[in-house]
């Protein structure tokens, strides 16, 4: 099954140590992702959508667009993820996921509070907790089947794996 993955952003709200990303303030047009949009509906098989970013709830607008253009043209996408850094979980994206439950959820968390802390705000702040708590949430309000978590390994925290799935 082909997977398109359709990058709606380049801004974060996050500043996370490893990053490799220089641009980190470009966002795409309405334009833009309707012909990415366009491309993506011409799959003559089955296929699945990944948003991603920069931090793709940035551009919350853009994953609702896209995903209302191309299940408006065809029937052949079995199912779309959000993968996201995890703390623009508000109530409205928890509404907007209750209505569409062919999207799924990926946070990115590295492992415990340890492995985690590379992983800070724009400001500087620490993101483990607030990150924790709203894949919690996402569990209950939307569901373990729909919510899942990955891990983004770096020579920093790549030691502390077998940790942090024990913990």
């Amino acid at each position: 099954m082909e997977q398109y993955v359709l990058h709606v952003t380049h801004k974060c709200n996050f500043r996370c140590h490893y990053c490799y990303e220089k641009d980190r303030d470009t966002t795409y047009s309405t334009e833009e992702i309707k012909a990415t949009c366009s491309e993506i509906v011409k799959c003559k098989d089955q296929f699945r959508v990944e948003f991603i970013g920069g931090e793709p709830l940035l551009a919350f607008d853009h994953i609702k667009f896209a995903y209302a253009y191309i299940r408006s043209r065809v029937t052949l996408c079995q199912s779309f993820t959000i993968s996201t850094n995890g703390a623009l979980i508000s109530e409205s994206v928890i509404e907007w996921l209750r209505l569409h439950n062919d999207v799924d959820v990926s946070i990115s968390l590295d492992g415990g509070r340890y492995a985690n802390s590379l992983r800070v705000t724009n400001a500087g702040a620490g993101t483990y907790e607030l990150v924790l708590s709203n894949i919690k949430r996402l569990i209950q309000e939307i569901g373990p089947d729909r919510t899942r978590v990955h891990a983004t390994a770096t020579p920093y925290n790549v030691g502390l794996i077998a940790h942090s799935i024990d913990s």
